[in-house]
């Protein structure tokens, strides 16, 4: 048993697979996970927290959501067992165990939206939450032009320290019985129609009779040659750019403190690590391939809104580490899991902000289903499925104008007097709606994907075989 990839995903499920005895389990990836997801996560527990307007709308959605749900009544088991690992090793498990979510009037109309829902929701599922006041939140100093105007409390939803984890995790892994091998994947062997392997890049092959890809956005490079033409949705690397700084003036925050999902990103949030360090995030922006660097313009974007946002004196922190990670991201924005046309090759993938905070649930659901026990969540997202199409080209366009407008004002920009808030939300929505006027007929995309085709990181031989690959699915659906 073969698992590629050591983030979250493939070493919660590696552990899974080892403590049922699924026989010899070997983890393979590089060292050092470089422009992987988990290595760059704030590692914000957060279900309730990334609700938006539309996470309940659709019956997928509702499928998603409640892999997320399922995830956060798990993690108070798992972060005991992470804390007993991390005494004998003579460490504290660096948690947060709540979080702020403040609603101020730095983004767009989409942000009371989403913070509606995420109140909405959480009355529906019976989650405990309470009004606050700004003056709760130790170390909270935004400028005075961008203070909350309205602040809840998630007495059930933190983070820990994403790479505490992973290090904790590899430990428990190998505990379990299973062997951790680094070295990067290259390929996938592949034999009569079965998979047999993988081969590394110097050229080492490692047998296995089933082989489990959770390698993140780097899945689809690794599974695509050896599936059939457009069995895969096509996937996109969700680029992220944090940082964690140490903080020089004031006491530091000790919950974490995060603002609604906004503009194709999961929002500004704050993750305190302890020891003076604070973890800011995070951006979001579609690329063809994997970011493996930090760009200049999206740094200083996130320093300002941080500054801005949540705590004036930010601007005095040192910064110990830029991050950049690369999410999953597919097409239709909905994970990709399940047994390939392969046989013995499964996808674990596209899980997109959710990976991390999911792992342990997923590990369940996915070694059920390799060992034949059966899974245990309801997954409606199989690899080779047609893509979910949960939009329709009027509610692409104004769902593409809304984070747009959100993008437009968190970044401070200015427009003259006479181009009006509305007449930017038009402008918006008809950029929208000429690209979707080029999908099959009622279809249309989600945000970020919008972002990416009127964006500057497009490539043009990708966009025409997107193209091609939108009509033919569409023709199918």
């Amino acid at each position: 048993m073969l698992v590629v990839g050591n983030g979250a995903l493939g070493l919660f499920l590696a552990e899974e697979l080892a403590a049922r005895g699924a026989g010899k389990v070997t983890v393979v990836g590089a060292p050092g996970r470089p422009g992987g997801a988990s290595k760059a996560a704030g590692a914000m527990l957060g279900c309730f927290g990334e609700v938006t307007k539309d996470t309940l709308r659709t019956p997928a959605g509702r499928a998603k959501f409640g892999i997320s749900l399922a995830a956060h009544k798990r993690w108070p088991e798992v972060l005991e067992r992470l804390r007993h690992l991390a005494t004998e090793r003579g460490e504290s498990l660096r948690a947060v165990a709540d979080t702020f979510v403040i609603l101020n009037a730095c983004g767009g109309e989409l942000d009371s939206l989403n913070f509606a829902a995420m109140l909405s929701a959480m009355d529906e599922m019976g989650e405990p939450w309470s009004e606050a006041e700004p003056g709760d939140i130790r170390s909270y100093q935004p400028r005075t032009d961008a203070r909350a105007l309205r602040v809840v409390h998630l007495p059930n939803e933190g983070a820990v320290d994403g790479n505490q984890v992973l290090s904790l995790m590899e430990t428990s892994v190998e505990r379990a019985g299973a062997r951790l091998v680094p070295g990067e994947v290259r390929s996938l062997e592949v034999a009569d129609g079965r998979v047999t392997g993988v081969r590394l890049a110097d050229g080492t092959v490692l047998s296995a009779g089933t082989v489990v890809v959770a390698a993140g956005v780097r899945s689809a490079d690794l599974v695509r040659p050896v599936l059939g033409r457009d069995e895969l949705l096509p996937m996109f690397a969700g680029a992220g750019v944090a940082f964690v700084g140490r903080r020089e003036r004031g006491e530091g925050f000790t919950s974490v403190v995060r603002s609604p999902n906004r503009s194709g990103s999961c929002g500004l949030h704050l993750v305190p690590f302890g020891d003076g360090r604070e973890y800011l995030g995070a951006t979001n922006i579609l690329y063809e391939e994997p970011q493996l660097e930090a760009d200049v313009g999206m740094g200083r974007f996130l320093s300002e809104c941080a500054m801005q946002q949540l705590d004036e004196r930010i601007c005095f922190h040192k910064v110990v580490e830029w991050r950049t990670g690369n999410r999953p991201v597919t097409l239709d924005g909905f994970p990709a899991v399940g047994w390939t046309s392969v046989a013995g090759l499964y996808l674990l993938t596209g899980t997109y902000r959710d990976g991390f905070h999911c792992a342990p649930v997923l590990a369940e659901h996915v070694a059920g289903e390799v060992l034949g026990t059966g899974g245990t969540l309801d997954m409606p997202f199989a690899p080779d499925r047609s893509p979910i199409w949960t939009w329709s080209p009027d509610g692409s366009a104004d769902e593409f104008a809304l984070h747009m407008m959100a993008g437009w004002f968190e970044a401070r920009a200015v427009s003259p007097p006479e181009v009006t808030a509305a007449t930017l939300g038009d402008l918006f929505r008809t950029q929208a709606s000429a690209v979707c006027q080029m999908m099959p007929a009622g279809v249309g995309l989600g945000p970020e994907i919008l972002m990416y085709l009127t964006g500057p990181h497009a490539d043009r031989e990708r966009l025409v075989s997107l193209l091609r690959y939108l009509r033919h699915a569409g023709a199918a659906a």
